[in-house]
Protein backbone atom coordinates (compact mmCIF):
# COMPACT_ATOMS: atom_id res chain seq x y z
CA UNK A 1 0.00 0.00 0.00
CA UNK A 2 2.91 1.97 0.76
CA UNK A 3 4.58 1.76 -2.87
CA UNK A 4 0.86 2.35 -4.34
CA UNK A 5 0.04 5.78 -2.26
CA UNK A 6 4.13 6.67 -3.04
CA UNK A 7 3.08 6.96 -6.89
CA UNK A 8 0.06 8.25 -6.54
CA UNK A 9 1.26 11.41 -4.54
CA UNK A 10 4.51 11.34 -7.87
CA UNK A 11 1.13 11.35 -10.17
CA UNK A 12 0.11 14.16 -8.20
CA UNK A 13 2.99 16.63 -8.00
CA UNK A 14 3.37 15.79 -11.84
CA UNK A 15 0.32 17.11 -12.98
CA UNK A 16 0.12 19.41 -10.59
CA UNK A 17 3.52 20.89 -11.99
CA UNK A 18 2.36 20.46 -15.33
CA UNK A 19 -0.55 22.55 -14.10
CA UNK A 20 2.08 24.95 -13.27
CA UNK A 21 3.95 25.53 -16.22
CA UNK A 22 0.45 25.70 -17.79
CA UNK A 23 -0.57 29.02 -15.55
CA UNK A 24 2.85 30.56 -15.96
CA UNK A 25 2.70 30.75 -19.85
CA UNK A 26 -0.76 31.60 -20.24
CA UNK A 27 0.26 34.71 -17.80
CA UNK A 28 3.24 35.09 -19.76
CA UNK A 29 1.48 35.17 -22.82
Amino acid sequence: HKHGKRAFLTVLVIVCGEKCEKKKKDVLI
